[in-house]
C-alpha cells in the first residue's frame, strides 16, 4: 500500500510501474472502477491486458439514475442479460433493455450502451471462474477487514507497524484465495491510501489477475 494525494493517471502509474519493476507478468485483466486515472495507467503498463469494469460499481451507478420503484426490474433485467453466454446475444438483449427504459430514464440508457460491453472481458472464462473477477468484490472484502483490524488499533506508532499488520493480513489473504481448490489467483494487490479530511482516510484498490490451471 502507499499514500497517494489524488487517485490520478500519475499516482496510479507509479503503483504500476512499481509493480512491473517488481517482477509483475503476463497479467490478462485489470478490473477496477471507471475511474480514469487506474484505467489509463493499468492500459500504459499491462497494454496487453483486457481491461474488466467492475459490475458491482456499473450497476449500483446505473440503478442511482432510475427511481425506487424501477431499481430491482432493470437490476434483474441487467443481470439476466449477462448471464448470456453467447455475446451477440448479451449485447442484442442489453441494446434491447436500453430501448425500453430510455425514454423513462435517458441517462440510464446512455451508460448501459456506453458501459454494458466493458463489463463483458472475462465472459469467456467458465463459470466457476468468471465469478470470481468479474466484480473487484473479492478486494473489498479484503479491505473491510482491513480497515476492521486497523480500527482497532486507532493510532500506530509508526509506518513499519502499520506495514506489519496490513502486510501479514495481506499474505494470509493471498494463501487463502491461493489454495489448490481455487482457479484463479491474484498475482498482485494494489493498496493506495489517500487522505480526505484529517481525520478521515479512504482507501483506493485495484487487481491484477493471472489465469492459473487447477491442474
Amino acid at each position: 500500500w502507499r499514500v497517494g494525494d489524488v487517485e490520478s493517471e500519475a499516482t496510479w502509474g507509479e503503483v504500476c510501474a512499481e509493480l512491473r519493476q517488481r517482477g509483475i507478468e503476463e497479467v490478462q485483466w485489470v478490473v477496477s472502477d471507471g475511474h480514469a486515472g487506474s484505467r489509463a495507467a493499468a492500459t500504459h503498463y499491462f497494454c496487453d491486458a483486457a481491461w474488466q469494469r467492475c459490475w458491482t460499481h456499473f450497476i449500483r451507478n446505473l440503478l442511482a439514475k432510475v427511481s425506487h420503484k424501477d431499481k430491482a426490474v432493470l437490476g434483474r433485467e441487467l443481470c439476466a442479460a449477462r448471464k448470456i453466454e453467447d455475446i451477440k446475444i448479451c449485447l442484442a438483449e442489453a441494446e434491447r433493455i436500453a430501448q425500453h427504459w430510455e425514454q423513462r430514464y435517458e441517462k440510464a440508457a446512455k451508460q448501459i450502451r456506453e458501459q454494458f460491453e466493458q463489463t463483458l472481458a472475462v465472459h469467456g472464462l467458465a463459470k466457476t471462474q468468471r465469478r470470481r473477477v468479474y466484480t473487484t468484490n473479492m478486494l473489498e472484502r479484503i479491505m473491510r477487514e482491513i480497515k476492521r483490524r486497523t480500527r482497532v488499533i486507532g493510532i500506530f506508532p509508526n509506518e513499519a507497524s502499520c506495514d506489519r499488520l496490513v502486510g501479514a493480513h495481506l499474505m494470509l489473504s493471498l494463501i487463502h484465495i491461493s489454495e489448490p481448490t481455487r482457479l484463479l489467483s491474484i498475482s498482485y494487490a494494489v493498496f493506495c491510501l489517500k487522505k480526505k479530511k484529517k481525520k478521515e482516510q479512504r482507501l483506493y484498490y485495484s487487481a491484477c489477475y493471472t489465469q492459473r490451471s487447477r491442474y
